[in-house]
């Protein structure tokens, strides 16, 4: 990093020293049994790396020219290495097409990518909001302080990626659903499985506790939703009517009803008690992905890939109007606590915010990188969270500026800003960026 010294690697299977400018080859590393096909320097220069045809990394002290660790690993040969700009972390990108990080002071494995970060496909607030959970595509949930955006624990049980998260209304239980066709019970402040709930024929898309928390509702890709008593895991009912998969579901605030949002472009109101079908609503050009009633009930907003969203009254089924400006599909809708906004994330990489009374766009908030797959209102209302498909990613904003708050991102670089950072190459900004470190000046 001080320019005084050179690194350079060789089809001889050395790694040699030079000071320049005066061509002078201070030291000759050996230890590799191949070709050494990459070489970087930590950026405090006290570590040399160094990857290899071998499959192996080395790292070595450059001023004694001492080996200090082997990192194995790889399957195929080490393409390239890089450091993180505070030298803890040591990413290795390899044939074997994987992505590895590594903590220079112990050699461990700390994480293997294999391409992008896994997304984030859904968030949820806890009641009394301190608490954030996100549903991940490496089968995991995990569990953040929304006030600092610190990681408090992960939840790891299911098999496949997980698709829908969702607190009681007493805060004392998660649930869970996703692609391996089953729902999870945990207990958020030990991480503990309390319950596995079996019974959909497929992948499960939304689950939905009712307000009493006494029921839960889940809505499924085998066309049909299911209701569950919490206390002891059984199935009380199946309702069935939809054409496709149920994309959504949502208790209204008294629990008589229950809204179901379909592929197969329909909302469908159910009486909750009974299962029978109230009504059917129609209007949709495209698949419905999102339902939702405000704070009285009397009222359900609805998302779709016809790049629209609509207001329903629930009592009567007319659409109250129709909100146009997202420039493709809608994947989610959320009311604030008190009625009086909502908020809608879509493929187009935008949040809006609207004015539920007269359906006009107060906001848009332009700051994903990727479509979004989620919105949730903290309980008061000041703090929107989203969340994104590819990196991974949850954001919180300040509804009242549209300012962003805070970025969590699990990854070992998130956040980490390298857009001033010199000395990086191409490859090496590139490794950066997949362990979430933000370059300011890309595109």
């Amino acid at each position: 990093p001080d320019g005084k010294t050179l690194a350079s690697s060789s089809d001889d299977k050395t790694i040699k020293l030079w000071a320049p400018p005066s061509s002078e080859c201070i030291r000759t590393l050996e230890g590799h049994r191949s070709p050494v096909l990459s070489v970087a320097f930590s950026p405090n220069g006290k570590i040399l790396a160094s990857g290899s045809d071998d499959r192996t990394l080395k790292l070595w002290a450059p001023e004694s020219g001492e080996y200090i660790h082997a990192l194995e690993g790889h399957r195929s040969p080490v393409l390239s290495v890089a450091f993180s700009p505070d030298g803890k972390i040591l990413a290795s990108g390899s044939d074997d097409r994987r992505l590895k990080l590594w903590a220079t002071d112990s050699g461990e494995c700390i994480r293997t990518l294999e391409g992008n970060g896994s997304g984030v496909g859904y968030v949820a607030f806890s009641p009394n909001g301190k608490t954030l959970a996100s549903a991940s595509e490496d089968r995991t949930i995990k569990l953040w302080a929304t006030d600092s955006g610190e990681y408090i624990r992960t939840l790891e049980g299911h098999r496949h990626w997980v698709w829908s998260v969702a607190f009681s209304p007493d805060g004392n239980t998660l649930a869970s659903g996703g692609y391996g066709k089953t729902i999870k019970l945990w207990a958020p402040d030990s991480g503990e499985c309390i319950r596995t709930l079996e019974g959909h024929g497929n992948r499960v898309w939304s689950v939905a506790f009712s307000p009493d928390g006494n029921t839960l509702a889940s809505g499924g890709e085998d066309n049909t939703i299911k209701l569950w008593a919490t206390d002891s895991g059984e199935c009380i009912r199946t309702l069935e009517g939809h054409g496709d998969r149920v994309r959504s579901v949502v208790f209204s605030p008294n629990r008589k009803t229950l809204a179901s949002g379909s592929a197969d472009k329909t909302i469908k109101l159910w009486a909750s008690d009974s299962g029978e079908c109230i009504r059917t609503l129609e209007g949709h050009g495209d698949k419905v992905w999102s339902v939702v009633f405000n704070l009285n009930g009397n009222t359900l907003a609805s998302s779709s890939a016809d790049k629209t969203l609509k207001l329903w009254a629930s009592d009567s089924g007319e659409c109250i109007c129709t909100l146009e400006g997202h420039g493709s599909t809608i994947g989610c809708v959320a009311f604030s606590p008190d009625g009086n906004t909502l908020a809608s994330g879509s493929e187009d990489k935008t949040i809006k915010l609207w004015a539920s009374d007269s359906g006009e766009c107060i906001r848009t908030l332009e700051a994903q990188r990727d479509r979004v797959w989620n919105v949730a209102f903290s309980p008061d209302g000041n703090t929107l969270a989203s969340s994104n498909s590819t990196d991974g990613n949850i954001q919180l904003w300040d509804v009242k500026t549209g300012d962003c708050l805070h970025v969590i991102d699990e990854r070992v670089c998130g956040g980490m800003d390298i857009t001033d950072a010199v000395g990086l190459t191409a490859g090496q900004r590139t490794a950066l960026k997949l362990m979430g470190a933000i370059d300011r000046n890309e595109g």
